[in-house]
């Protein structure tokens, strides 16, 4: 998704003290050495309820929608 050679989905990891460790990583690693843009956090949503996961992917939907159409940002494109 980061590349865009693959559509936008919502990305849950569910349990924020099991990956609380590997976000820390990647902000004080990987956004402080410049090889990922702060902003590509923002492809993953940390849910630690099942409707926040729920939630999430419903927001997703609203707001870029599910069409297949080409254009649309999905595999079918390549």
């Amino acid at each position: 998704m980061q590349t865009g050679k693959t559509r936008r989905i919502p990305i849950c990891l569910v349990e924020s003290a099991f990956w609380g460790g590997l976000l820390d990583w990647l902000r004080e690693t990987m956004v402080a050495a410049r090889t990922i843009d702060p902003a590509d956090l923002d492809l993953v949503k940390v849910c630690d309820e099942p409707q926040e996961v729920v939630d999430a992917i419903f927001a997703h939907y609203e707001v870029r929608g599910s069409s297949r159409r080409r254009g649309a940002g999905n595999l079918l494109e390549l």
